[in-house]
């Protein structure tokens, strides 16, 4: 992706995918490219006041990877009005027709680049440097020395300001108070093995941000930078890392780009006898890319979650159990929301790796093993089912409702109104509903339902509260029922696949994995559906 500032955003309307929301790339800082201003309005800004000033009085110049430029002073007005007309624009350029024939803007949030103190020299000809001089002016009396560690929350304020509640921000910097203006990304990491800049390093990142308080979290699929390379397998690590993106708050590819190197796209890992058509990294990418899409009420659920309680997305062991010693020092397994544990493949061709799994019953998310936790087990990875071929260590605990998009053929979760192409599958709301039965366990969906699963001597129930009507698919770990009731309907059973599939409402028992499969209408209002 090449990056671009807000001098010369670059952006055209003529083209735009109504499936998707564009997230333009910017800086903080007006480029000076050999003292000659890019922007027509440079000196008007400056007369404004909008810079930062140099202990001269005069506006800033800092060397930044971009070349020369005056950075924004956001903490007065002018700045911040300087910054926000400039993204107001861009909003303005980017608004689409809808289907009901209003306007609507394509762009849904802002990728905050930059706003560091500082920088080490790096590639691209980064000259590094200091961003934020310790002798700089601000308008609001600070100095640089004192926004080094401030500019940041300034900036994404100013940002977010603009974007508010119809969209985030997907920012590189931050500091303590960034943590309420969603979201954030792990910066340039070399696409290796590494523990010191690659995949296990990211993983260990996203912790970190996690116990920071950061929520709204994601990384570079593959790693960003364009150098050090994993010479034992590329293939294999860009299909680990996809595995750790569909398992994050926010799933990203984005990599220094090279002509002449495809691996900055998810076909460009062609092992021998395979093409850019065909391969398993790609085929990977595509089951585990849907796969993040389906996640999403999961996702939205428990990122309202933590708008309102704090409590991260990705979760450390050691803040679930902080009393269970054996979590102190584990640091590439988390929880992923309330009910997931994730464990990514850290080393290159590796089909297995040690897991420590807490207290309670988990069940392997792919075969639904049960495993009794409060230890070590080694797992292996399954042949069944045959897709994914590849897999990573997931499980769901006991009691948990896993919440996902029904079927796997929506392309985008863009509004109907707002994509205004019926060729674009989009999501109709219906949900798959994972369910791993305890003896009660509920959970609260993020549009508004409440699912609630009880467990007693004749059998279980499970009681879907919503204000809408929408279909359902349940999926229920558990033995065979004599009988299925919808509502106290009796639902008809039906034996194979192709059966269940053509059946609008009705049941069947998957012996495979031990799933009874639901499907029901649901009508809105209250429904129970009852297995005796």
């Amino acid at each position: 992706m090449r990056r671009r500032s807000l001098a010369n955003p670059g952006l055209s309307t003529k083209k735009l995918n109504p499936g998707f929301r564009l997230f333009p790339m910017i800086n903080d800082t007006i480029e000076v490219r050999n003292q000659k201003k890019t922007v027509a309005d440079y000196d008007a800004i400056a007369a404004a006041g909008a810079f930062v000033r140099a202990a001269d009085g005069k506006p800033l110049l800092v060397r930044w990877w971009k070349g020369t430029g005056s950075p924004f002073d956001v903490t007065i007005e002018a700045g911040r009005r300087a910054l926000a007309d400039r993204l107001q624009g861009l909003l303005k350029q980017s608004e689409v027709v809808t289907k009901s024939g209003g306007r609507e803007a394509a762009i849904g949030g802002f990728k905050t680049d930059d706003g560091e103190a500082a920088t080490n020299p790096g590639a691209n000809n980064n000259p590094g440097g200091v961003y934020i001089p310790a002798d700089a002016r601000y308008g609001d009396g600070r100095l640089g020395i004192q926004m080094q560690n401030g500019f940041a929350l300034e900036y994404l304020r100013t940002v977010f300001g603009v974007i508010g509640a119809s969209g985030l921000i997907f920012s590189r910097s931050g500091t303590a108070g960034t943590q309420a203006f969603p979201g954030c990304w792990a910066g340039d990491n070399e696409p290796n093995f590494g523990g010191q800049n690659g995949l296990p390093s990211v993983i260990v990142a996203g912790l970190s941000a996690a116990m920071s308080g950061f929520s709204i979290w994601g990384h570079d699929v593959g790693g960003y930078l364009n150098h050090n390379f994993s010479t034992v397998s590329p293939a294999d690590l860009f299909i680990r890392w996809t595995q750790f993106g569909c398992f994050s708050p926010i799933m990203q590819m984005h990599r220094q780009v090279s002509k002449d190197d495809l691996r900055q796209y998810p076909w460009g890992y062609a092992g021998p006898g395979e093409s850019i058509d065909h391969n398993l990294a790609l085929e990977n990418y595509r089951f585990y890319a849907t796969l993040h899409t389906r996640l999403f009420p999961y996702l939205y659920t428990h990122a309202r979650q933590s708008s309102e309680t704090g409590l991260p997305i990705i979760r450390p062991l050691v803040l679930m159990h902080p009393d269970d010693p054996n979590t102190y020092s584990i640091r590439h397994t988390y929880y992923f929301g309330n009910d997931l544990l994730v464990a990514p493949i850290i080393e290159p061709d590796s089909h297995k790796r040690q897991v420590y799994l807490p207290e309670g019953v988990w069940f392997d998310f792919w075969t639904s093993e049960r495993h009794e936790g409060g230890k070590n087990i080694n797992w292996t990875e399954p042949g069944l089912p045959v897709v994914p071929r590849s897999k990573i260590p997931v499980f769901a605990r006991q009691g948990a409702i896993v919440s996902l998009v029904q079927g796997d053929d929506v392309q985008t979760l863009c509004d109907a109104n707002y994509v205004n192409n019926a060729a674009v599958r989009t999501w109709t709301g219906g949900l798959e509903l994972r369910i791993f039965p305890a003896a009660t366990s509920q959970v609260a969906l993020f549009d508004g339902p409440n699912v609630r699963c009880d467990t007693g001597a004749d059998g279980l129930s499970i009681t879907i509260d919503s204000a809408v009507s929408r279909t359902v698919l349940l999926r229920i770990h558990a033995k065979k029922p004599a009988a299925v009731r919808v509502g106290g309907a009796l639902q008809p059973e039906v034996t194979s696949p192709p059966a269940f599939d053509a059946t609008p409402e009705c049941w069947r028992f998957s012996s495979d994995q031990q799933f009874i499969e639901v499907k029901l209408s649901h009508p809105g209002g209250s429904t129970v559906i009852a297995l005796k």
